[in-house]
């Protein structure tokens, strides 16, 4: 971590105004439009932190965009370039070009004052990748005419590819018109450029730069992840350190706002901020949340830093994960959650909170390495739905929630004690029907045959089960569509019709199993009973309403079936139930 968080005076730094909240709400032309309808849109552009400035553009849109690029400052512009033009430690050319454009077009004369004094290796660089440049000093020199166009007769310029010929051209018209000596020194430059040695200082001057705003190089930036015991939290009141540049020293400065727009409302989290009613309090945890997110950025995929939806779903891990440890240690009590808040750096409750699904995983991956199923070489899609996917997420770097086949993303971060709660409680459940699984297999010590790639752990159970109702000799072998018909017949004796309930065999059906965990521990017992409960309600609700000559292959989900006789016959089971 960078810098010793100090407020010196309230003139030192200004919280971001409720408009500011408000007008980061809006998008597109709407946007736009209150900018420009402010009484000095350069002024309220300019004192916009970086990061806020930076959404807005996106949220306007890239072709839209450039009124506002031309009230923005030089080091708005370069903030924008930083996020929106590398590729990991390379420069996209592309991207340089669209965007030096833009910045031309909103403003051609300061445009071409910051290229020459600041950003000229940069165009440096992306002319030599992009055109081919001859000088010309005699007469005698080849033909340039064609595809080559020039300025002033000296300088001769034929782009690398034809629909780059209008941008390139379009700037260096704009350099030369305002500063010909400048101009013609920069493009004599080109010929002791060295491309590697030049992107690498670019790149380091970037990545400087960012370390201000809390995007840290890698190597720092990753032990945002490094789980902390809640215990450091009871300690009182350790001093602030901050990552980053997160104290202006400019007058005037605003605070950004941008990342807490992504904060629930819901979240003890935003609760707990609202109680804090000193201001100065206020900004210095906005400007932690801020550095924070970024820092998340730059641990993960830096890459897409100029993604909102990205940008987006960072702001939303350190929240997640900053309510998390806050529901933890404080339960519902907002009171208790600010004063925490006001006590100890975010980082520091951001490691906590991320501690409780790290431990969760750690449980995860010890169980895993020495479970049943992992034994008889099963993936975790083997549990089915929700269990198989519960687990890809929590054993996911980082660790993920599993939210439900049909949400917009399957998987999220874990952002409440009963998210954590939660993926415990189907951990559990899962660990005691691995241990049941491995009890009933006909041969622990070995390999238990599972058939075909893909079939799930059910077959195992009701397949076993469905035999011991039929009085048959107790297995997990394919059953006849015989064996299968006379079983429905006899689970449904007691329905007059569908919907068939069987409500008798439910209690049979559990029972039976957890006659095989006596000696499981309490905690064990209870979780395999719930666990065989939605099994039952997972297999009745599949049933309930197909009769017994209805039934054809794609409803033999939970089952293990011969469709044909004698030595052709073939097993035959369907794509994992939901449970």
């Amino acid at each position: 971590m960078r810098g010793l968080y100090q407020l010196k005076s309230k003139s030192t730094v200004i919280s971001s105004l409720p408009a500011v909240y408000d007008l980061l709400k809006l998008s597109g032309s709407a946007l736009l439009n209150r900018i420009m309808d402010e009484e000095s849109p350069e002024i309220f552009v300019r004192r916009l932190p970086e990061e806020d400035f930076f959404w807005i553009v996106k949220r306007i849109g890239e072709a839209d965009c450039l009124p506002l690029l031309r009230l923005a400052s030089k080091d708005q512009w370069e903030y924008l370039l930083d996020l929106e033009t590398w590729e990991k430690d390379r420069l996209d050319a592309d991207r340089v070009l669209s965007w030096l454009s833009r910045l031309n077009d909103a403003d051609p004369a300061r445009f071409a004052a910051w290229l020459f004094s600041q950003g000229d290796a940069l165009f440096s660089l992306l002319i030599n990748g992009k055109a081919e440049v001859v000088i010309r000093d005699g007469e005698e020199d080849a033909d340039l005419s064609g595809w080559y166009f020039t300025l002033d007769g000296r300088f001769y310029i034929r782009p690398i590819r034809e629909e780059d010929r209008e941008a390139i051209e379009g700037l260096l018209r704009t350099l030369a018109s305002k500063d010909h000596h400048a101009y013609q020194a920069l493009l004599y430059g080109l010929a002791a450029l060295i491309p590697t040695e030049v992107e690498e200082e670019l790149y380091r001057f970037r990545n400087g730069r960012l370390a201000e705003h809390g995007f840290l190089p890698y190597e720092e930036a990753v032990a945002v992840y490094a789980p902390l015991d809640p215990a450091v939290l009871r300690a009182e009141k350790p001093p602030l350190l901050l990552p980053g540049r997160l104290c202006s020293t400019e007058e005037g400065a605003l605070i950004p706002v941008s990342p807490l727009m992504h904060v629930g409302e819901d979240l003890l989290f935003a609760e707990a901020l609202s109680r804090i009613g000193d201001p100065l309090l206020q900004d210095r945890i906005r400007l932690e949340f801020a550095g924070l997110c970024n820092r998340i950025i730059a641990a993960g995929a830096f890459a897409e830093a100029a993604n909102v939806d990205y940008l987006a779903a960072s702001c939303r891990r350190v929240a997640s994960y900053l309510n998390v440890a806050l529901e933890r240690l404080c339960g519902s009590d907002g009171e208790a959650a600010a004063v925490l808040l006001q006590s100890h750096p975010l980082l520091t409750i951001f490691r906590v909170g991320y501690g409780f699904a790290m431990k969760l995983q750690w449980e995860a991956n010890r169980w895993r390495k020495e479970s049943w199923f992992v034994r008889q070489g099963k993936g975790n899609d083997f549990w089915g739905t929700p269990w198989g996917e519960m687990l890809d997420g929590l054993l996911a770097i980082p660790p993920r929630l599993y939210a439900e086949k049909n949400a917009p993303d399957l998987f999220r971060d874990f952002g409440s004690v009963r998210d954590i709660d939660d993926a415990r409680k189907i951990l559990g459940q899962v660990q005691a029907l691995d241990r049941i699984l491995a009890r009933l297999s006909q041969n622990r010590s070995g390999r238990c045959h599972l058939h075909a790639p893909g079939m799930t752990f059910h077959f195992l159970l009701f397949n076993r089960w469905i035999r011991r109702i039929l009085n048959k000799e107790s297995s997990p072998a394919p059953l006849t569509p015989a064996d299968v018909k006379r079983f429905f017949h006899t689970v449904r004796r007691n329905d007059a019709g569908p919907p068939y309930r069987m409500q008798d065999f439910a209690v049979i059906f559990i029972s039976d199993f957890m006659k095989g965990a006596a000696d499981f521990e309490p905690p064990a017992q209870q979780a395999l009973h719930e666990a065989l409960s939605g099994i039952w309600d997972s297999f009745r609700r599949e049933y309930e309403n197909i009769e017994e000559g209805n039934l054809e292959r794609r409803y033999l989900r939970f089952l293990r079936v011969t469709l044909l006789d004698g030595p052709g016959q073939k097993d035959r089971f369907n794509e994992s139930p939901k449970i």
